[in-house]
């Protein structure tokens, strides 16, 4: 059950090649955003496992292939020239600097494009929690969570605000943010007296999860 529900949600995207972009997706985006300075191949690898445990439910993802799809994803970046990383040939992955190379990033967006609809319906949910639910104090119902969310993106998309795509609506991805976030402890969830479930804000803020820890 843990594979088959992640492999039939495959067969609902549009483009069934986002299974095979999202890991080196995950390494550009780390590689886009973190201080050169500090970007190495193993904080680059601790930060791709990161992604991939926030959007385990939305890509076929098998945990005991973690290593190997990032072995594999890197290598192919460094095989079409968009990443590289320098530093002696025997150092360790501590020691080698990683980055996007320079004039390649039109290319890497290309990549990226993969990601930008979950990161931005990603975004818009932990908005929606922590500025409406978080602020109430009390728990809400995964349907009340759906539809706030829904009417949050739609005023965004009609005031064309940036970080904002009409996949942000879908709400398969608007409850598999919520039950993602649950698993990684930034969401408790709870069962009421009178059935149903109710989930609740935990003190583990949402916001604070350690991209760079």
């Amino acid at each position: 059950m843990k594979l088959s529900v992640p492999i039939f949600s495959l067969q609902l995207y549009c483009n069934p090649c986002l299974h095979w972009l999202a890991v080196p997706a995950m390494i550009l985006l780390v590689a886009a955003a973190a201080p050169p300075s500090i970007l190495n191949r193993e904080t680059l690898r601790r930060a791709v496992r990161q992604l991939r445990e926030l959007y385990c439910l939305e890509f076929v993802l098998c945990a005991n292939r973690e290593e190997h799809d990032f072995r594999a994803a890197f290598e192919h970046l460094e095989r079409q020239g968009l990443l590289t990383s320098t530093g002696p040939g025997s150092s360790s992955d501590s020691d080698r600097r990683v980055s996007i190379v320079a004039g390649k990033e039109e290319t890497a967006a290309i990549y990226l494009s993969v990601l930008g609809p979950f990161l931005c319906t990603y975004l818009q949910v932990t908005n929606v929690l922590l500025d409406t639910f978080r602020n109430q104090r009390k728990p809400f119902t995964e349907k009340d969570y759906l539809a706030e969310v829904q009417q949050y993106v739609e005023q965004l998309l009609l005031r064309q605000d940036r970080n904002v795509h009409p996949y942000c609506l879908s709400l398969d991805s608007i409850s598999l943010a919520l039950h993602s976030l649950v698993a990684l402890g930034g969401i408790t969830k709870s069962k009421r007296d009178e059935g149903g479930y109710a989930s609740r804000i935990s003190v583990i803020s949402v916001s604070g999860w350690p991209m760079w820890k």
